[in-house]
């Protein structure tokens, strides 16, 4: 089983076949360019797998503050949106990743549910929506073209991420 820290969070545990450190890989800190989220999860769920691509964050700025704002949607935009491409590029052989479990990368991509997911640390549950909402805009057009689904996007805060249990 796996447990990791970030933004004062225990994320885990999980079951080592099913998690990826990719913003701990190799192939990620080769990649100077390529930002990444904390990890990627599979999750398994009734119908079909899932993967979770988890980014973790201690504090939100507040949306009426609209420079911190814009720049703090871009980075996650670009954290989420640079994994899903590096994972799709592992699991398709265009790059190598030894830490990369040999369970993501037999995962038939087609037959997965993909999720965004936001976890912010001691976040006001009312300042959950409007983050969320921003977010699904801007990542509107790669979840339209991955074909997410209807929930592709995920902005919860450390007690709803407890009771998913996604941290301790």
């Amino acid at each position: 089983m796996v447990t990791i820290n970030e933004s004062d969070m225990t994320f885990g545990p999980y079951g080592e076949n099913d998690f990826f450190h990719i913003e701990q890989s190799q192939l990620r800190k080769n990649l100077e360019a390529v930002k990444s989220v904390e990890f990627i999860l599979l999750q398994k769920v009734k119908t079909k797998d899932k993967i979770l691509f988890v980014e973790a964050k201690q504090s939100s700025p507040h949306p009426e503050n609209e420079g911190d704002w814009n720049t703090y949607i871009k980075g996650i935009q670009q954290k989420f949106e640079n994994s899903l491409l590096l994972w799709i590029a592992l699991n398709t052989g265009r790059h190598i990743e030894e830490s990369c479990p040999d369970m993501h990368l037999s995962l038939k991509l087609n037959e997965l549910l993909i999720q965004f997911v936001l976890v912010v640390k001691g976040h006001p549950p009312e300042w959950l929506d409007p983050l969320k909402n921003m977010l699904e805009k801007v990542l509107k057009p790669t979840a339209v073209s991955f074909n997410m689904g209807a929930a592709p996007i995920l902005v919860i805060n450390d007690t709803i991420a407890k009771n998913k249990k996604l941290i301790l």
